[in-house]
């Protein structure tokens, strides 16, 4: 989490470098602004999650932790740009909404 903190704080997406945790999910949802029937999914600190049918299936990871915090700048800039395409196209959508209206009124 520190490595992410630290990178996101490079990016200017955060105010500090360091890792908060707060005491307890309401405290979380209400601090975030995010609905509280979620916060624990979101914001829980552990990854070991333990897959059934991937090992049935024949299928293994084709990333280990060290590559995946060796990719994790690149990571977080696809989600900067998702969002930003996302962005855009809401910002799209409310502009050619706003012309129709203008055009209608004309």
């Amino acid at each position: 989490m520190q490595r992410l903190a630290g990178a996101l704080y490079a990016r200017g997406l955060c105010y500090e470098a360091r890792v908060q945790v707060l005491p307890r999910y309401d405290e979380a949802a209400d601090e975030l602004g995010l609905p509280r029937e979620f916060i624990r999914a979101i914001g829980t600190s552990s990854g070991d999650l333990v897959s059934v049918n991937a090992g049935q299936l024949g299928w293994k990871p084709q990333r280990d932790q060290q590559r995946f915090l060796e990719s994790m700048d690149g990571e977080i800039q696809a989600v900067m740009e998702l969002d930003l395409a996302a962005a855009n196209s809401r910002l799209e959508t409310r502009m050619r909404v706003e012309y129709h209206r203008i055009r209608s009124q004309q």
